[in-house]
């Protein structure tokens, strides 16, 4: 929004062309005329992807990650442990690729 406005004021107020504020602000010319008629941008937001083979045992590695948060960090669940106990546990075959999605989602 701040950019906008800069955009704005740099036609209106110092008379740039739209290719000059095109050139300095990396904006195409058609994002500066846009700027100039009033349109705010567009907010996209992407769609989180799906994950089948963890959706089943999300709940439970939630749980986990959760109750680590009260440990000290050298004592938290790793990738690689949550992996390990989900194998002893529910039986269940993942890759380590897919077991580094929830923990950084959770934040620890």
């Amino acid at each position: 929004m701040d950019q906008y406005e800069m955009v704005r004021t740099s036609y209106r107020v110092y008379k740039k062309g739209i290719r000059e504020i095109s050139r300095e602000t990396g904006y195409t010319r058609r994002t500066i005329r846009k700027a100039l008629a009033g349109q705010d941008p567009k907010c996209r937001r992407q769609k989180e992807p799906s994950c089948p083979l963890m959706d089943p045992v999300a709940d439970l590695v939630d749980g986990w990650l959760e109750a680590d948060r009260d440990q000290p960090v050298k004592q938290r669940h790793t990738a690689h442990r949550i992996w390990s106990r989900l194998a002893l546990v529910k039986k269940v075959v993942f890759e380590s690729e897919i077991m580094k999605r929830p923990q950084s989602e959770i934040g620890t």
